[in-house]
């Protein structure tokens, strides 16, 4: 089963067939993309000979700090969070326990 927003290789190269009347191998180039949250061995070795990108849950801590400022500004902004009456140390609270809760994910 796939997660909402994600397609397999499967589904979107018949849909692009279907489409544009090619064969899949006459001009599609597949970009095949494994991404795991996880520093396992198992996988490590599997993929030793292909190119790799590892990252880790502190690269994204900007990105996070940014989205959940933004967020909790806007939902208080739009009513949304308390009904917009957010004091400031409860707002701070707020995005300190949903950035740390967020662990990088």
């Amino acid at each position: 089963m796939f997660e909402p927003g994600y397609t397999s290789e499967k589904s979107c190269c018949t849909d692009v067939q279907q489409k544009k009347g090619r064969s899949r191998h006459g001009w599609l180039n597949l970009i095949k993309v494994f991404v795991s949250s996880r520093d396992d061995i198992d996988i490590v070795l599997r993929l030793k000979h292909s190119p790799n990108v590892f990252i880790q849950a502190s690269d994204n801590k900007e990105d996070i700090e940014n989205f959940v400022h933004a967020e909790v500004e806007h939902s208080i902004n739009n009513h949304k969070l308390l009904r917009g009456q957010v004091p400031s140390q409860l707002k701070i609270q707020i995005i300190s326990a949903l950035i740390e809760g967020a662990q990088g994910m």
